[in-house]
């Protein structure tokens, strides 16, 4: 299987090891970066991480607090979380990785270092990272602008973009999230590009009887439970045999076509207080199935989103752009709006080159180029604007090996008991070459 950085290996003067406070290289052109995005304590880890509404430094519990550890430092098993993070992604074969940490916990200036993991059947890694302050960043999207605008990706790379409390012990899941992007970028059966590749977890659970479990009664079983908050409606494609996992060889797992991404709470809020639930709606369904799949649709809320996205160079480009200035998550707006918008073509995304918006401003998207009419286009030739774009989704089946995030008390307590049970990765450590 190819490596997602197979393309475009980093250059030794690239790779090359650079002192804090220097400038830094051009970033490498490689096919996929891997972007972890750790730039927040993990508020829902109190007491483990930081509390970030305590504001006087003259009080006790503040200085108790910043001896507290942030969520992607917290320890699992013989490491940290940002460790088995880092070397999941050797072992998936990423040679480019940035890494937008917090300021508190990173020094001041963007800095580039060389990882080693002591591991067979690993890479080394060039790991840049780039320290973020609270105060400038309120999400997920804004750490995507700065990171761009910054020139610290190339205008012409992918990348796969992660959470720092990501935890996973199969690395080939990321690795065929890739896979999958790419495959279906060059043999998806629609004449446009792909936005983005998600990757999904099931995590459903059956009774003794086969009927399914509701969260709670996971939790009382000592099985990991999701809150309200993390339940989504995922809609998702069917596909023939013939456009299945025999269509695509380097991609281990099955991928879908999303068609609907909606938060459990958003559907199922009773908005008149009458008892009635919201019906769900999906525009232009007839138009987004393709004829060969029957207008299969499947409608489940047992896919976890672990917040894995697979972002082709365009779509970062339009997340910079005027035109979604305003979102402020990844995974709340910007990707279900990837979803809504399939059907309208990528000039509902991609704003126009010509218009400089309601600033003024250049819409290069921080030298990454979003032309329209180079969007979907595999041949460099001008497509028409409805051109069409696709967001697919790579599903883990529940037989292989954990991938969630420890987010939670909970979840983090049962990655902990997970990890020493599965032994995975105990005798690897990593060799920071500075």
């Amino acid at each position: 299987m190819t490596s997602p950085s197979a393309d475009a290996t980093p250059t030794p003067d690239a790779c090359s090891n650079v002192p804090y406070g220097s400038s830094l290289p051009s970033p490498p052109p490689v096919e996929y970066a891997a972007i972890i995005l750790a730039s927040t304590y993990g508020e829902r880890l109190f007491p483990l991480t930081d509390d970030a509404d305590a504001t006087n430094a003259d009080d006790d519990d503040v200085r108790q607090r910043r001896r507290r550890l942030p969520k992607h430092l917290l320890p699992l098993a013989n490491g940290t979380v940002l460790d088995r993070l880092l070397l999941s992604l050797s072992f998936a074969g990423y040679g480019y990785i940035i890494l937008l940490e917090i300021s508190e916990t990173a020094v001041d200036a963007p800095s580039q270092r060389t990882v080693a993991p002591d591991a067979p059947a690993s890479c080394p890694m060039v790991v840049r990272t780039v320290p973020l302050s609270p105060d400038v960043t309120s999400g997920s999207a804004d750490a995507l602008r700065l990171l761009i605008s910054g020139g610290h990706l190339h205008p012409k790379s992918h990348a796969m973009v992660l959470t720092g409390d990501l935890v996973v012990m199969c690395p080939g899941t990321l690795r065929a999230a890739a896979e999958a992007h790419r495959e279906a970028r060059m043999q998806y059966p629609c004449r446009g590009d792909v936005a983005c590749t998600m990757l999904l977890s099931d995590v459903g659970r059956e009774d003794e009887d086969g009927a399914p479990l509701k969260e709670s009664a996971k939790q009382k079983k000592g099985w990991l439970s999701r809150e309200d908050e993390e339940i989504d409606y995922t809609g998702l494609s069917s596909l023939p045999p013939s456009s299945s996992v025999a269509t695509y060889p380097h991609s281990p797992l099955p991928h879908r076509r999303v068609l609907l991404k909606r938060p459990l709470l958003e559907v199922e809020e009773d908005i008149h207080f009458d008892g009635t639930l919201p019906k769900l709606s999906i525009p232009f369904v007839s138009a987004l199935l393709p004829s060969s799949a029957g207008g299969g649709l499947s409608i489940r809320t047992d896919l976890h989103d672990v917040h894995v996205y697979v972002l082709s160079n365009w779509a970062l480009g339009a997340l910079n752009s005027y035109r979604w200035r305003h979102m402020t998550s990844l995974q709340g707006e910007y990707v279900p709006m990837l979803v809504r918008r399939q059907g309208r073509g990528v000039a509902a995304v991609v704003p126009d080159p010509k218009s400089n918006g309601d600033g003024g401003e250049s819409m290069s998207g921080g030298g990454r180029s979003v032309d329209s009419s180079r969007v979907g286009s595999r041949d460099g030739k001008e497509e028409e604007d409805e051109t069409a774009f696709v967001v697919s989704a790579v599903v883990v089946p529940r037989g292989l090996r954990l991938l969630m995030r420890a987010c939670t008390v909970p979840a983090y307590l049962f990655a902990c008991r997970e990890v020493v049970s599965m032994n995975c990765f105990s005798t690897y450590l990593f060799s920071w070459e500075m």
